[in-house]
């Protein structure tokens, strides 16, 4: 469902009990994986030495999960997930390359894109990210609407929900209607590697289904282009793999089938609640060291979406950082600067580069070229950058751009998921973590409220 980290030990070290100390009082320590906890910071207010120098998701009344991602972003990652071959080969390999990246705001409806990406390894992540769509920015609304019950004639329901997901397939100009906890099942499978941690794997089964129940209580059609269905199956909202090609993995790829209906059923029913109402459970792939404020992003502040310390993914990410190089004068171009461009053709003093702030996730939030200033979110989408957490350097007519993370960075880092599961935490710390004091529910309790 489209940052530059600086390692600044000392602050980084010095800053590591505030927040999650207040998480701990709350919740307690049960275990080392809890211990290691106290040694992290909320990100909020000091400088990290992890990160200092976005795909889209619809959001619509607080419906939806990603945001800031760029074009083909998945709300819950943030490129365009992958097709899905079914042949024998590809159903072994696509278990283990969905992309987390993605899923995005501004007061206005719009899609929010999922940052999936994909990773030279086996491993791969699904984005829920992260850089605002050029043309789908999602918006914010509260409250809640009754979930209809039933299901519509000839489809299959959960017996505890009666909810039916009416899943436009895009590329395949159809709708396909399947219960609640199979369109889970869809979507973890296409946004997650299964060769992921089991507690990983539960806490994308939490975002996902809590994504998706949100558009529900909602009614929130947003970023659908027909009539009849409820979500597509593209990073406009989350990746999704049909009946077809759950098939296809069962058939070729049993082992990584059993671990992600295992995953979803453990969570069966299960949603993220924040004063009993769904959540917009961002998600992305790979953050900077640490997540996003959501208002950084979208616009508009939620209490639950806040900046945390990720410092997990730089351990186990193969998108932890990136470097590129491109012509000094192409980079003026792509951000449009047409004073810069023509003073580079004229060898005249190419304009200075200047990062004048940072958000409180460590990503940058304006970028000084000259006399022009651009946001940190337009840089990413116009340079086509893995994230808006990145360096600059000049060197002659070239300049290096070291980019840190994945995704537009809010809520749920994925790969940061997989690093807490490794650690031994379960998926209910891993989501109360990154979704901050927000509790579990069951849906059936939605019904029984309306």
């Amino acid at each position: 469902m489209k940052g530059s980290i600086h390692i600044e030990g000392i602050a980084f070290a010095c800053g590591i009990v505030l927040s999650i100390g207040i998480w701990l009082a709350v919740h307690g320590p049960e275990s080392g994986a809890q211990h290691e906890l106290l040694a992290l910071q909320d990100g909020a207010d000091k400088p990290s030495t992890y990160s200092q120098s976005i795909t889209q998701r619809h959001v619509q009344a607080e419906t939806s999960v990603v945001a800031g991602t760029k074009a083909g972003e998945t709300p819950a990652t943030a490129e365009a997930p992958r097709s899905t071959k079914t042949d024998a080969t590809s159903a072994k390999t696509n278990a283990r390359s969905a992309n987390p990246d993605t899923t995005s705001a501004k007061n206005s409806a719009q899609t929010a894109i999922t940052d999936i990406t994909s990773a030279k390894t086996n491993a791969q992540i699904a984005k829920t990210d992260t850089t605002p769509a050029k043309t789908n920015e999602p918006s914010i609304q509260t409250g809640n609407r009754p979930i209809k019950s039933g299901a519509a004639s000839g489809t299959t329901t959960d017996a505890s929900t009666g909810m039916v997901v009416r899943v436009y397939l895009e590329k395949k100009k159809r709708i396909e209607q399947v219960s609640l906890e199979d369109y889970v099942r869809g979507v973890v499978s296409a946004e997650m590697p299964a060769d992921f941690s089991p507690s990983a794997l539960e806490a994308q089964a939490l975002a996902a289904r809590t994504y998706v129940v949100r558009r529900l209580v909602m009614r929130d059609t947003s970023g659908v282009p027909v009539q009849g269905a409820d979500i597509t199956d593209t990073v406009k909202h989350q990746a999704y793999h049909d009946l077809a090609q759950m098939k296809q993995l069962r058939k070729y790829n049993a082992d990584a089938w059993k671990k992600i209906d295992a995953a979803v059923s453990r969570t069966r029913g299960q949603i993220i609640v924040y004063d009993s109402e769904p959540i917009q459970a961002f998600y992305f792939s790979t953050s900077n060291g640490f997540t996003e404020s959501v208002e950084d992003v979208f616009g508009v502040k939620l209490p639950y979406l806040r900046s945390v310390a990720s410092p997990w993914d730089a351990e186990v990410s193969p998108r932890a950082s990136e470097t590129i190089e491109m012509p000094l004068g192409e980079f003026y171009a792509k951000l449009g600067l047409r004073k810069a461009v023509a003073a580079f053709k004229d060898n005249r003093d190419a304009p200075g580069i200047e990062t004048t702030a940072f958000t409180s996730g460590r990503r940058v939030k304006t970028l000084k070229v000259g006399d022009s200033v651009v946001s940190g979110l337009d840089v990413r989408e116009r340079l086509e950058l893995r994230s808006a957490s990145f360096e600059l350097a000049v060197d002659g007519n070239t300049v290096r751009i070291t980019t840190y993370g994945s995704g537009h960075g809010v809520g749920m880092s994925q790969w940061g998921a997989e690093g807490m599961a490794r650690k031994g935490f379960t998926a209910e710390q891993i989501v109360k973590y990154y979704y901050r004091g927000t509790e579990l529910m069951e849906v059936s309790k939605l019904s029984e409220r309306s």
